[in-house]
């Protein structure tokens, strides 16, 4: 994976790694595992949020629907039971 980052973000980066003794990369990773960990972890279904919106009209069934085969292990059978489910 690569980052970009300002020269300014780098900068300060490198210097705050020298006063932990860290490399900046280290120093980095650290600050991005630490920023996951404190994410809430949502409770319920509720909680989440789709990421994108449904098109007006359309249903979550209708758009999973016009992707086409699932790229999982499930069977087309299996996937339109559970689509059907949905409806139920």
């Amino acid at each position: 994976m690569t980052i970009t980052i300002t020269p300014e973000i780098e900068q300060a980066l490198q210097e705050e790694a020298a006063r932990q003794n860290k490399t900046p990369e280290q120093l980095a990773i650290e600050a991005l595992i630490a920023e996951l960990k404190n994410r809430p972890v949502p409770q319920s279904v509720d909680e989440l949020k789709p990421r994108k919106p449904l098109p007006p009209g359309k249903t979550l069934k209708d758009v999973l629907e016009e992707l086409g085969p699932w790229p999982g292990d499930e069977t087309d059978e299996e996937l339109l039971a559970a689509l059907k489910a949905m409806d139920d």
